[in-house]
């Protein structure tokens, strides 16, 4: 027996030596796994969703090559801190709305230009039409921020601690926006103030009185129980948000390939399902409102003619103080042409 052992030792030797060998040599996409933090500030509605299907399918198809967490609700730091965090790589894909990156570019605010979407589906096919969707995502590369995927999440409303039922009760109102030059436009011509402010803040303002509304979407309000804190919404049918899925290119370009494609691929490819997804969720949503204890509100007929008057502008006089917000505002105009049907 142990001289049978000896014999066979150089063999086995040689054997061992040899899968050391080409251990070594493996390429870095067999050899390596990726991991990556996936955040946002919401939770439980079409952005969190995004996130959990791209995780499972990535998951899949590599084999097990990319491993990822999720974290929703904020957990990983406020909205600015998530994008500087996505910009350092030390975060590595972060979902949300592009209105919170006009500090990176300014052309990402086009969106906020009220009046040019019919509906929902017309707003996520114009996002998505070959003539915009990949201008869009290209938008913050030289900032260190790619695109990896996009849908249109939800018809903006308003919030507020006291009923909003007319134009005149916006007037002398402070609103929470987002940071876009338009959004503040939008109010001014209310009559009421904006108050740039990151959704971690929203609820703590609105409780305590430092906002009296806030400017967002049923899908932050209802999983966030807003009702809380200001149970009056109203709809003004002005536009939808968008939501992008950011890596940070700094990460991604050092992922392999055949990964980089991979991410590519299914940020695409789940983008028409995940739509559905929180279209379907939403549909529900503004009687769960109302369920919670919330009042919702909507324009008269003749008010609502006049909010569209009001607004029918303000992205064209906006974007033309910027050649490049005006160029990108005008693909935007003309693609949702194109997307009409």
């Amino acid at each position: 027996m142990g001289s049978m052992f000896r014999a066979f030792a150089p063999a086995r030797l040689v054997a061992g030596a040899l899968m050391v060998a080409l251990g070594a040599g493996l390429s870095p996409a067999v050899a390596q796994t990726i991991t990556a933090k996936l955040g946002t500030a919401t939770i439980n509605e079409d952005q969190h969703e995004w996130l959990k299907r791209f995780k499972d399918l990535m998951e899949t198809r590599s084999a097990g090559r990319f491993k990822a967490e999720i974290f929703p609700a904020n957990q990983l730091g406020s909205i600015p801190r998530q994008i500087e965090g996505i910009q350092l790589g030390t975060q590595e894909v972060w979902a949300g709305p592009p209105g919170f990156m006009i500090g990176l570019d300014q052309r990402f605010q086009v969106f906020d230009s009220p009046g040019w979407f019919d509906d929902i589906d017309h707003a996520f096919r114009t996002v998505t039409h070959p003539d915009m969707r990949d201008r869009l995502l290209l938008l913050g590369e030289a900032k260190g921020v790619k695109g990896i995927g996009i849908i249109m999440t939800s018809q903006i409303s308003y919030v507020s601690r006291t009923p909003i039922k007319t134009l005149a009760d916006f007037k002398g109102k402070k609103i929470r926006v987002l940071a876009s030059k338009i959004e503040r436009r939008i109010m001014e011509e209310l009559g009421a103030s904006p108050a740039a402010m990151d959704l971690s803040e929203v609820m703590t303002a609105l409780s305590q009185g430092t906002v009296d509304g806030a400017r967002s979407a049923i899908s932050v309000w209802v999983p966030f129980k807003y009702q809380a804190a200001a149970k009056h919404l109203i709809v003004t049918h002005e536009g939808f948000i968008p939501t992008l899925v950011m890596a940070s290119k700094a990460w991604f370009d050092r992922v392999p390939a055949d990964l980089q494609k991979m991410m590519l691929d299914i940020g695409k490819e789940i983008e028409p399902g995940v739509q559905e997804f929180g279209k379907k969720l939403k549909a529900g949503m503004y009687d769960t409102w109302v369920q919670g204890g919330g009042e919702i509100y909507r324009l008269s007929p003749n008010e609502q003619k006049e909010f569209e008057r009001r607004m029918a502008n303000i992205g064209a006089e906006v974007a033309a103080e910027t050649p490049a917000v005006k160029q990108f505002y005008d693909l935007m105009i003309a693609t949702a042409a194109k997307a009409r049907r």
